[in-house]
């Protein structure tokens, strides 16, 4: 009672003092009038942002780092120089993450790698390790963590399957049996609300009854990269995750964390105000677009300003040792996450719109990028810098792809 009391409280005397700020500022010139520099965040207006050869040698360091990050059996990062509050975590728990890193680290080499020899191998160890490992369980009874090697499993086979390295040779009849199954565990792993999470209440039912709209939005990312690799997932629970995404927009262009019946914004400090969720919002309008359900170019506009306006909140989460610890609950670990997102949409974005997002983009990666190369946002076991680099050079590929456009296309 008392925390609801003090919560109304500091609501009213925000919005007081909101009301009175607004008082005090001289009026503003009609937005026609307006200088176009004063919806640029203010940390791009202070630096350079990069041109295309930067963030094509940005992208190249943190390539050769991922090159020399792989383990003798294939496989990207793993269970070693684990923190103190990773502990809980069980061994299926961390061979599911292991699987999700090594298919981040798949496909960004194979996007960026290059057509060496050298390359190919190490891309050869990789799908026969996710192959190999591939059928992945529920961790406990309550964590559903497994679904983030689902996930990026099935992303990185399906864009193994198209890649002329795999789509036909010795391999291909392996990769496309492991697809095959990634697709009918993800599905038994729906929730009945259509999305997906990796978290459960371990008194409930074998399917999750919770989900998330980013671990939702993403599954479809990776469901729709399936689809056009050949492989076949049911139409009718492919719109159930794109309508479970759909739900949780938010008028104030956020999206909320958890997909809801109802969804609404919580508090002034919660995580479904924008400013908690700007990673979120990049997946999600990507989910809808590959879904056949894109927003408009105003909206997508909108959100892509919120995300770079409030990026302060992210860059203060970002290598914060604890979950959620940061403003508006963000977390360290959603920092790359949601910038390879962003990246991914860029080249649906229209030509301004998406020169001007991938110098930014490049610009808020390069400047987190180590001596060694690597790129990483939070204390996650061995995983931290092959994810993070990973992430990294996906948003980078894409941001270079834009940037090295002939200008007016």
């Amino acid at each position: 009672m008392r925390r609801t009391l003090a919560r109304a409280v500091l609501a009213w005397v925000s919005a007081l003092l909101t009301v009175q700020a607004a008082a005090q500022e001289p009026p503003q010139a009609p937005a026609a009038a307006r200088s176009p520099e004063r919806r640029v965040p203010p940390l791009a207006i202070q630096s350079a942002l990069p041109d295309a050869e930067a963030v094509a040698t940005a992208l190249a360091r943190a390539i050769d780092f991922l090159r020399g990050a792989q383990k003798e059996s294939g496989a990207f990062g793993g269970s070693g120089n684990m923190f103190h509050h990773e502990t809980w975590a069980n061994a299926e728990a961390h061979r599911s993450w292991t699987v999700a890193t090594s298919g981040l680290c798949l496909i960004a080499l194979l996007r960026h790698g290059g057509a060496s020899p050298a390359t190919r191998t190490q891309a050869e160890r990789a799908v026969d390790f996710i192959v190999a490992n591939h059928d992945l369980r529920r961790c406990d009874d309550w964590d559903t963590d497994h679904v983030w090697g689902l996930l990026y499993a099935t992303h990185a086979l399906a864009e193994a399957a198209l890649h002329p390295w795999f789509a036909t040779g010795e391999r291909r009849a392996a990769l496309d049996a492991a697809l095959s199954k990634l697709l009918a565990r993800i599905a038994a792993y729906q929730s009945p609300d259509g999305g997906f999470a990796y978290y459960a209440e371990k008194e409930h039912a074998w399917r999750p009854e919770w989900s998330t709209s980013f671990t939702t939005a993403a599954m479809v990312v990776a469901i729709d990269a399936a689809r056009a690799a050949g492989h076949r997932f049911d139409d009718h629970a492919f719109a159930g995750a794109l309508r479970a995404v759909a739900r949780c927009r938010l008028p104030s262009g956020a999206f909320t964390y958890d997909v809801m019946a109802l969804p609404e914004p919580g508090d002034l400090e919660g995580i479904d105000d924008p400013r908690g969720s700007l990673c979120r919002i990049p997946v999600c309008e990507l989910a809808l677009a590959r879904g056949g359900r894109p927003a408009s170019e105003a909206v997508v506009a909108r959100g892509i300003d919120l995300f770079f306006r409030h990026h302060a909140y992210l860059d203060v989460a970002r290598m914060r040792p604890l979950p959620h610890e940061a403003y508006h609950a963000n977390s360290g670990y959603f920092y790359f996450f949601g910038h390879a997102y962003l990246g991914e949409l860029l080249p649906a974005l229209p030509p301004a719109l998406r020169r001007d997002t991938a110098a930014k983009l490049a610009f808020e990666v390069i400047k987190t990028q180590e001596p060694d190369g690597a790129c990483w946002d939070y204390y996650f076991s061995d995983y931290a810098k092959p994810y993070g680099t990973a992430f990294a050079a996906i948003a980078l590929g894409r941001a270079h792809a834009a940037l090295a456009e002939p200008v007016g296309k």
